[in-house]
């Protein structure tokens, strides 16, 4: 008969073993990702009597499915029957919610820093790697309210992320499990798989909608599998962040950096294309699929050759669905499940998108679409090409790739081999996958242990990795040097452009250099009288050596009277000038300021008398 551990209230020794070891006839385990998390089990009334030991509040710790090392629970009811004392406990996670923050505010900071944040004192520690900056404010709340309750400022609601329990440690990551290859067939007619392939929301020909209702001039774009459906699913996606440049942009929109300005309309239509493609590439053309399969139920049927993968699913693990009814893959996660304790077997398996359960319902088509495009969430620019600070998705994609090597390298040696160290504590800890199609490294297990972590590959077209510590990068023409941060790029006439931390951004030919500007600012200022004004650049400009062209605007008399711009019938302009200079008595280069004064003066033929005007002076700052 299988046991557990038991704890009592007194005993807060968890490493060690707990008080007694309690049999048990029967239990389960209740997982759903981002909410539950509890057990529940039977023990016999023994002759020993161990189940009078079993108090309110004591502490189980159990072999779980999800993680390598035993789980803690706390028991919270206890119920007798004629047969069995029936214990229900929860994950020892649960416990924060007599955690209180009167006033906490992680400010601008990442997931960790905010969970630790929340933390303190409570005798957990926190871990993600979610690096996105946020902020959040939590006044009057407990700790699982913080960290995924139904309110805004939530750390599941205000960073994302899906919550792995680890006794006293809270792990939340931009997802669990990862896709291991498990691959089943679906119909609709199999009975104890009672999923829902809803269509409601998906789209096989996109009408993309650019700012200002710009539309393509073949106005649509298929989907690649629309001849897999019966009929055609048609909706408009509104795409306001792709933009036509005009003369009325002004350069503070196009430093707007949630919209992107195009200066032409073909590189518009050439984005809203790769817009559409990639929403069917993360699944709009395909419905989602979701609900429950009974394994237990299947396990003596015909139908369970089909689904039969699933016993080695994990929690967040990716499932491939090959529907057999409308032709197509889909794929789908695990995102909870019910475990037998005693058979250490599933005993029923939910599939399914991860639900955010406590915010947002996916109702509608620009939902499904807002969600698709937060999965990738900047990934892939505008351009086509994968943004450097979200390589993560490259890593991902290479890992997919290489495990199809990873696979065959015991069973075929000749094709690949690879090399592990499972002893944690050693020195060589670690794994290498070595083979014709490349080579993967890992220097660490996933969190669920089926499998080394890869972080680092390379193969025939180049190398990934997840962090580069030291070195320099030389290419035919472009070096980076990883220590200095210096970029060099030649060029065809020989001269190098360089951008160097400590010098700033120059082409460099034999012994010259020669600056390059990319800060530009214009505007104007007007004087009275012998007035010398302090003109204040934008915040970008302090602590450069910026550079100002000045040059006069406008010359008129006092009130606009000489409409002409130079004078009138009765006023000449007998002379006029600009007191300034690029040096550091006219520029304050730290605080972004310049100084500057212009004159004007008239004569008025009528009176025979001088008059001062009131000139405008433009000016641009460059830097």
């Amino acid at each position: 008969m299988v046991s557990f551990e038991y704890y009592k209230n007194s005993n807060k020794n968890y490493k060690n073993n707990g008080d007694i070891k309690i049999p048990f006839l029967y239990g389960t385990l209740t997982f759903e990702t981002n909410s539950t998390n509890e057990i529940e089990i039977e023990i016999p009334y023994d002759e020993f009597d161990r189940w009078k030991q079993i108090e309110r509040f004591g502490i189980i710790k159990i072999k779980v499915p999800y993680i390598k090392s035993k789980q803690l629970y706390r028991i919270y009811d206890l119920e007798k029957d004629m047969l069995s004392y029936k214990i229900k406990a929860r994950h020892i996670f649960y416990d924060l919610i007599d955690n209180i923050l009167l006033d906490n505010r992680p400010t601008n900071c990442d997931c960790e820093t905010a969970l630790n944040n929340i933390l303190t004192d409570t005798g957990f520690t926190g871990q993600s790697n979610i690096h996105i900056g946020n902020t959040a404010y939590y006044i009057n709340k407990n700790c699982i309210q913080a960290i995924c309750g139904d309110i805004d400022p939530s750390i599941i609601n205000r960073w994302g992320g899906e919550i792995l329990q680890d006794n006293f440690k809270v792990i939340i990551n931009d997802r669990l499990g990862a896709n291991y290859g498990v691959k089943i067939k679906y119909g609709l007619n199999i009975e104890n798989v009672s999923l829902d392939d809803s269509t409601d929301n998906i789209c096989t020909r996109i009408y993309p909608l650019a700012f200002n209702g710009v539309m393509l001039p073949e106005k649509f774009v298929n989907s690649p599998i629309i001849n897999n459906y019966p009929k055609l699913k048609c909706n408009f996606v509104s795409m306001e962040d792709l933009r036509l440049k005009d003369k009325e942009t002004t350069q503070e929109e196009l430093q707007d950096d949630t919209v992107t300005y195009f200066d032409t309309e073909n590189e518009l239509y050439t984005a809203m294309r790769k817009r559409c493609n990639t929403l069917f590439a993360g699944g709009l053309d395909k419905p989602s699929i979701s609900g429950t399969v009974n394994m237990i139920a299947l396990e003596n049927t015909l139908e369970y050759a089909d689904l039969k993968e699933l016993v080695n699913v994990g929690i967040g693990d990716t499932v491939t669905v090959e529907h057999k009814d409308i032709g197509i893959n889909i794929a789908t996660r695990c995102v909870g499940f019910e475990y037998n304790l005693v058979t250490e077997k599933y005993n029923k398996i939910e599939l399914g998108s991860i639900q955010q359960n406590y915010f947002y319902k996916q109702s509608d088509i620009q939902n499904t679409v807002n969600n698709i495009l937060n999965k990738t969430n900047g990934i892939i620019g505008d351009d086509g090409y994968v943004k450097a600070e979200k390589i993560r998705g490259t890593i991902n994609a290479n890992n997919t790739q290489m495990q199809v090597m990873r696979n065959v390298a015991t069973d075929s040696p000749v094709k690949a081999i690879l090399f592990e160290d499972n002893v944690k504590d050693s020195p060589t800890y670690g794994a290498m996958a070595l083979g014709t199609m490349g080579f993967m490294i890992a220097n660490k297990r996933t969190l669920d242990d089926k499998d080394w972590d890869w972080q680092t590959f390379g193969n025939g077209s180049g190398f990934t990795a997840n962090l580069i510590k030291t070195g320099k990068l030389i290419g035919d023409n472009t070096s980076i040097d990883l220590d200095t941060g210096v970029i060099e790029s030649i060029m065809n006439d020989g001269s190098k452009v360089i951008i160097n931390p400590a010098e700033g951004f120059y082409n460099e030919f034999g012994d010259s250099k020669n600056e390059y500007y990319h800060l530009s600012y214009a505007g104007e200022v007007g004087f009275t009288s012998t007035q010398i004004k302090t003109i204040q650049l934008p915040d970008e400009f302090k602590g450069k050596n910026f550079k100002i062209m000045v040059f006069p605007k406008r010359l008129d008399g006092a009130n606009n009277q000489f409409t002409d711009g130079i004078g009138d019938a009765n006023h000449v302009l007998t002379e006029w000038g600009i007191n300034f200079d690029n040096t550091s008595a006219y520029c304050n280069y730290e605080a972004g300021t310049f100084q500057a004064y212009m004159y004007s003066t008239f004569l008025d033929l009528s009176s025979r008398t001088f008059v001062n005007a009131n000139p405008i002076m433009g000016f641009l700052a460059i830097a």
